[in-house]
């Protein structure tokens, strides 16, 4: 394997993270949306506090991972790209469990729509959703629905944006390191094999982190509220939508 390099040439810097610039962040009241791309990304997060005491969103390193050593189960998160439709860019959009399975039945709507009509175009990224956020602490926060199917001339505009995609994905991924969860975490240095954080309390986190979900968690597509027996007319939509991002 070669590993040539060449002084004459300047040395490559990692590209820093827009994260304004690059995630969907919506904000209270109306917000448009087209997900581009079925194809997403899902990884797993801890919601912790750090030895600061500073809450904080932690990527599991998956094998090995400290925290779920410690008992902390992590929860799945997902990306999808999306455009949206207030800065008419393409971003991307973060999300739990719960809208994940609100997407899911709508393409299973669809699905069985195409099977009666015959309309292969009839597929959710040829729609626009509608994701409304009311005030801070209501429940549901967030109202999932769809809106019009994206005509002929805007998909070409869309797809102008799509074929400039430069949204790179594993950066965003990229999980914390066994050794920084044990330090800033954890508070175990380099050769110390338990102790520091004496704060560190994984049922107080989990309830926490459970009184936050339910303050954020969302409302079904067709603004109806999730109940196991209504799957007809009920998408489910717990998160927020917003970035967690590490520190």
């Amino acid at each position: 394997m070669s590993n040539d390099f060449d002084f004459n040439e300047p040395r490559q810097q990692g590209k820093k993270i827009d994260y304004k610039k690059t995630f969907f962040n919506p904000q209270e009241g109306t917000n448009n949306l087209r997900i581009v791309d079925l194809a997403g990304k899902s990884f797993k997060v801890h919601y912790v506090k750090d030895i600061n005491q500073k809450n904080v969103f932690v990527k599991s390193p998956g094998p090995g991972d400290p925290l779920v050593v410690e008992g902390n189960k992590p929860r799945t998160r997902y990306y999808l790209k999306v455009i949206d439709r207030e800065s008419n860019m393409l971003k991307v959009w973060e999300f739990g469990s719960q809208i994940r399975q609100a997407i899911e039945e709508y393409i299973t709507d669809l699905k069985e729509e195409r099977a009666k009509s015959g309309d292969e175009t009839n597929t959710l990224n040829n729609y626009d959703l509608v994701l409304r956020k009311r005030k801070p602490q209501s429940n549901p926060l967030y109202t999932l629905s769809l809106a019009q199917k994206v005509g002929k001339e805007t998909l070409e505009a869309d797809q102008v944006i799509i074929d400039n995609d430069d949204i790179d994905f594993e950066p965003l991924l990229r999980p914390w390191s066994i050794e920084r969860i044990k330090e800033q975490i954890l508070g175990i240095k380099d050769g110390e094999t338990g102790g520091g954080n004496a704060d560190f309390n994984v049922d107080q986190i989990e309830k926490e982190a459970a009184a936050e979900d339910a303050e954020k968690a969302e409302s079904a597509p067709r603004e109806k509220v999730a109940t196991a027996s209504a799957k007809e007319t009920v998408k489910a939509a717990e998160n927020a939508s917003e970035s967690w991002l590490d520190d």
